[in-house]
């Protein structure tokens, strides 16, 4: 079919500007064909303008899937950012509502929560009608119906220059639904709850009263039947706070740092029936690692981390047994800890020797098949896609998944298991950042689908799985802007745009003097020669030696065609 319309647009045109056109709308009917099962799922604003927003790791909290429809954030052709749903579907995917009707509603954290009508999706949006400011962000819910997206409560009445409550940090315990908002005139910002009726939305307790002040609560975290969480009470800083109910006298805190010195405790974790959480040891001044059963007296620090600075740790995740969090010493730079059930604490392994850091701050993990995944650096292949499988006895539990990037970093993130894999956004040098996946080994570690042709970088993010079959996300085709994409279960597990061919493909000798050879099972259609800054310098056809010795001494990437799929191999030549 495709001969065809280049046979019939060769002989009626003429004029080179149409041609062009012509190709290059052909050049998208082919990859849309080449990736039939990675497809867009709706235009939502039509052209190059965006009607998603990107928002990475982050993104969950502006989209939700409720009822087996998405709840996400976009801007339609009426110019405003308000709540839409998506089935999956083009004809599906619609506006639901518009709680702003003269400007952005900004739908923002998103929680699912159970109330007496059923299950529904609870977030913060602006109405924009309070006073004459035109902003009033409120606790809003929706059933996935546009009569059902209403206003829970107006908590802040309040005609200020930034009227609105703000709510955020929305977190189900027992039977409600907590978060923190600003009350108004004489009720700074605290912790509320609902049962998702106007009159059964309130704060639970004003832990700051002086004045209206901010107690600010944060880092709401359910364990062991309590929801614990940090706030200000404005005379002794910020410290561990626990409540056991939606009233005031279920709330207690627990004063870590006598007196106005704040231990400002931080990444409260659920482990080992107590949250674990980072926090300043007064009487040293170093931060470490403190455990809380809810109880002044089952409340203690377990290590310092590093005993001759502040190991800063952070990015806490429970994970076969462990839990695990990146910290800073000043022997080994920044790598990945652990603290076990006995609440013995140490590097787990040392990523990258020395002191130089092998883990970021801000760090993205993710389990699958009961090993633990995330971003780090041996300090050799920059930052490139790793895991801890504690199955495997040894130092052998902790290896780079693949090298992705052997130029450079594939920084890979937006982690999600879908269909058997885990699905993930990664650069590879070549394609810019797109869809990858792996089965947690290096040759099922490949290209989903190079959404954005060439270089150029869709980068998909805001994974939602609906209906176990298919996932939904925002990618950018460098067309048509962020918009809503999705990939099908079945499609992607009999994947093979870029099949594992990696450990069947040799390359030697590597260093190269004269020349080198390729041996591999596979039938390889084209071979390429880059330079490390990505410019093609040599391409070669099928043959049994590739000669070098035209090239300059230096490092170089081999770009391997086998059937469409390409292997890159990098080739140092002396």
């Amino acid at each position: 079919m495709t001969h065809l319309f280049l046979s019939f647009f060769g002989d009626v045109c003429t004029n080179q500007s149409v041609m062009k056109k012509i190709v290059f709308t052909l050049m998208i009917i082919t990859v849309a064909v080449t990736h039939a099962q990675v497809t867009q799922v709706r235009d939502i604003y039509p052209g190059i303008t965006s009607g998603l927003f990107p928002t990475g790791f982050t993104g969950l909290t502006n989209s939700i899937v409720l009822n087996g429809k998405l709840l996400f954030v976009a801007r339609g052709t009426v110019g405003r950012v308000q709540l839409w749903k998506s089935d999956g579907t083009s004809a599906g995917t619609l506006p639901l509502g518009l709680p702003n009707s003269v400007g952005d509603a900004n739908p923002t954290g998103f929680a699912t929560y159970t109330t007496t009508t059923g299950t529904k999706a609870f977030f913060s949006a602006n109405n924009g009608a309070n006073s004459n400011f035109g902003s009033n962000y409120e606790l809003w819910q929706a059933d996935g119906t546009t009569t059902g997206t209403i206003m829970t409560s107006e908590i802040n009445t309040a005609t200020t220059s930034s009227p609105g409550s703000f709510p955020s940090l929305l977190t189900v315990f027992g039977n409600s639904l907590y978060f923190k908002a600003i009350g108004g005139a004489f009720l700074g910002e605290e912790l509320f709850v609902t049962d998702g009726t106007a009159v059964g939305t309130g704060y639970v307790k004003n832990i700051n009263p002086t004045n209206g002040g901010d107690s600010a609560p944060r880092s709401l975290t359910v364990a062991n039947n309590k929801l614990f969480f940090t706030a200000n009470n404005g005379t002794t800083g910020r410290e561990l706070y626990v409540t056991t109910g939606p009233l005031a006298a279920n709330i207690s805190s627990i004063d870590i740092c006598p007196g106005v010195l704040a231990s400002s405790p931080q990444n409260l974790t659920a482990f080992n029936d107590k949250v674990y959480f980072s926090a300043l040891n007064c009487s040293s001044g170093i931060t470490g690692i403190w455990k809380s059963d809810g109880t002044v007296g089952g409340t203690s620090m377990i290590a310092n981390v590093d005993s001759s600075g502040n190991a800063n740790p952070q990015d806490f995740i429970v994970s076969q047994g462990l839990l695990f969090f990146t910290a800073n010493t000043s022997t080994a730079g920044r790598e990945i800890h652990y603290v076990d059930t006995n609440d013995q604490e140490s590097v787990y392994r040392s990523i990258n020797p020395g002191t130089a850091d092998a883990m970021s701050t801000g760090n993205q993990y993710i389990e699958y098949n009961n090993v633990l995944y995330f971003l780090a650096n041996n300090g050799t292949s920059g930052n490139e896609l790793w895991r801890i499988d504690r199955s495997i006895s040894g130092t052998a539990d902790t290896a780079m998944v693949k090298d992705i990037n052997v130029t450079g970093s594939s920084n890979p993130s937006n982690f999600i298991v879908f269909g058997g894999k885990l699905i993930f956004q990664a650069n590879d040098g070549i394609h810019g950042a797109e869809l990858w996946q792996t089965d947690g080994t290096e040759a099922g570690t490949v290209l989903v689908a190079d959404i954005n042709p060439g270089s150029g970088s869709s980068s998909p993010s805001d994974f939602a799985v609906l209906n176990n079959n298919e996932l939904l996300f925002t990618a950018n085709d460098g067309l048509t802007g962020s918009e809503l994409w999705k990939i099908n279960a079945a499609t992607l597990s009999n994947h093979n745009l870029a099949m594992p061919i990696s450990n069947s493909i040799k390359l030697y000798p590597n260093p190269s003097k004269a020349y080198f050879e390729l041996t591999t099972n596979q039938v390889i259609e084209k071979v390429e020669i880059y330079s490390m800054l990505g410019q093609l310098v040599k391409t070669f056809p099928v043959q049994n030696q590739y000669e070098t010795s035209d090239l300059s001494k230096g490092t170089y990437i081999v770009k391997i065609n086998v059937n469409n799929v390409y292997e890159n191999k990098k080739l140092v030549i002396e």
